[in-house]
Parts: structure tokens; C-alpha cells; sequence
């Protein structure tokens, strides 16, 4: 996934092929149930990783 910042925020700058890459691939997930399906599943599961219950316990050992 090309990295998207304000420095990169050049209306005339031609995008890269990546980019383009990352844009088709966001288009189609918007338009397709089962890849959006595919990589939300997952996703909710990732978030959980960072949920407050988990990582305030490893902050209070990395503070300890």
C-alpha cells in the first residue's frame, strides 16, 4: 500500500503505478460484498489487537 500523506497531495502529480494499483483495488472492494467480506472479517480481528483491554496492560508493564 503506497503511503498516503499531505506531502504526496499534488493535484497535477501523475499518480505512480502503485498507486494506481491501490485505487483499483479500493474501486473494486467498494463495488464487491465478498472481498469487502474477505478483509473486514480479519480486520475486526486485527482491531482487537489494540482494543483498551489489551494495551493498557502492556503499557503498564513497559512503564513498570
Amino acid at each position: 500500500m503506497p503511503v498516503l500523506n499531505e506531502k504526496n497531495h499534488d493535484t497535477d502529480r501523475v499518480l505512480s503505478t502503485r498507486e494506481i494499483m491501490w485505487v483499483d483495488f479500493l474501486a473494486d472492494a467498494l463495488e464487491d460484498d465478498d472481498l469487502k467480506k474477505k478483509y473486514s472479517e480479519p480486520g475486526k480481528r486485527r482491531a482487537y489487537d489494540f482494543h483498551i483491554n489489551k494495551i493498557v496492560p502492556q503499557w503498564l508493564e513497559c512503564l513498570s
